[in-house]
């Protein structure tokens, strides 16, 4: 219980009885939503383990076993053939071996890979495989689950004959202390612990050159790029390379002999007896994998056949902003300065024709009050955000965990308690 909502005086909790309660963090569905997509994903189940999920996709953390809530992706592909399976002819393999299902992977099963260096004299102990589809301009983010065994690091390497005017971008992972460091190039590296001792690794970078070249993923006995000798034994444990076409890396997305698409998530709810039209407050909780070049990224909105509604989204600079739309006007307030990615949130707002105010995580509430003529809505949108008629874009490319909506307008006070994250 909040004690300092408490000090505002008990009468004002009669008015802020919920309509709409939804909490994804349950693992369950409300039965008046539809849910489409997510073929061919994957999740965390409450084992820890990575495993096939469709839409929708509940996401618990690997190492803490809580649910994470309701994961929204937007549409993505492995571009990676026999993205677990090293040892297969898609790899091929220089100053080095695989031994298969060494161990037991991020699934759970027997199915992670040993990459072991051999004993000549190399920084280039690795197994690698062939893009023929680079194409300038694009980020790639390139991807790989890695675990200690003898040696404490892993490297991934984007090419440097499409990226960086000639250079490799070339990341370092300590696979003992879950740091990352870039060792040439201007890409950007994440590292990110998934438990049992494993690290999901990510490598994002632009290319500049449209040609056919080879990534790899290497394994060393030293943090720098200088040449090892292997003792035949040691090495690291790899498991779900991926690569796709985007600046941040999304779900495990498995392949065998061909490239694989995940579709994209889509939660929606046509049954609005909970709502009164343009009134109210709504209140979201999620956390996004992307908050600076993502652009726009829906939380939640009502809307109607054509047009957007009333929503709350993260801005291009991960802002949490309230906005309605109609046909000509869309009018909106940035609610706070950026989210950190990764991170649960909380924004709590009132959103009507001709007001929109809010507040983030428990901060000052910020107000907008142009009037926007939205048509009646008839739709509510979980973690995306329709653009014109039924298009979905904008995922959240996160978490949706809990939303409430409130069927009067909270006051600044309301609304600083009901976005203070507990």
């Amino acid at each position: 219980m909040n004690l300092g909502f408490n000090a505002l005086g008990l009468r004002q909790s009669r008015q802020l009885q919920n309509s709409l309660n939804l909490d994804f963090t349950l693992g369950s569905i409300d039965s008046r939503l539809t849910c489409s997509g997510g073929a061919n994903g994957t999740a965390v189940n409450s084992s820890g383990n990575i495993a096939a999920a469709t839409c929708p996709r509940f996401d618990y953390d690997p190492v803490t076993r809580a649910c994470k809530g309701l994961l929204i992706e937007e549409q993505r592909t492995n571009l990676l053939l026999r993205s677990a399976e090293f040892d297969n002819a898609s790899w091929s393999k220089n100053a080095a071996t695989v031994t298969a299902n060494a161990t037991t992977g991020p699934d759970g099963t027997a199915s992670a890979d040993l990459l072991i260096p051999d004993g000549t004299s190399t920084a280039t102990h690795q197994a690698t495989q062939t893009y023929a589809g680079w194409t300038s301009g694009t980020t790639y983010t390139l991807s790989c689950y890695m675990k200690a065994s003898g040696y404490q690091y892993g490297r991934l390497i984007l090419p440097s004959t499409a990226f960086g005017a000639g250079t490799n971008q070339h990341a370092n992972y300590d696979l003992a202390n879950g740091t990352t460091n870039i060792i040439s190039g201007t890409g950007t590296s994440t590292i990110t612990a998934v438990g049992n001792g494993w690290y999901r690794c990510t490598l994002t970078a632009t290319a500049d050159v449209t040609i056919s070249a080879t990534l790899n993923v290497r394994a060393s006995s030293v943090a720098t790029n200088t040449a090892i000798t292997g003792d035949g034994t040691s090495g690291i444990y790899i498991w779900g390379a991926q690569l796709e076409a985007g600046a941040f890396a999304t779900s495990y997305i498995p392949t065998t002999s061909a490239t694989v698409t995940r579709t994209a998530d889509s939660v929606t709810m046509t049954d609005l007896s909970w709502y009164r039209q343009h009134q109210g407050t709504f209140v979201v909780g999620a956390d996004t994998s992307i908050v600076v070049s993502g652009g726009n990224l829906g939380l939640v909105s009502v809307d109607s056949a054509s047009q957007r509604g009333h929503c709350f989204h993260l801005g291009t600079t991960g802002i949490p902003t309230a906005r309605s739309r109609d046909a000509s006007v869309s009018v909106g307030v940035n609610l706070s300065s950026a989210i950190t990615a990764n991170t649960a949130f909380k924004v709590a707002g009132v959103l009507t024709q001709a007001l929109r105010n809010g507040s983030v995580n428990g901060a000052a509430v910020a107000s907008e009050s142009t009037i926007a003529a939205v048509p009646d809505n008839t739709q509510l949108t979980v973690g995306w955000q329709r653009i014109t008629g039924t298009a979905a874009a904008n995922y959240i490319n996160g978490h949706v965990r809990t939303i409430q909506y409130y069927t009067v307008a909270a006051n600044d006070s309301q609304l600083k308690w009901l976005s203070t994250l507990t």
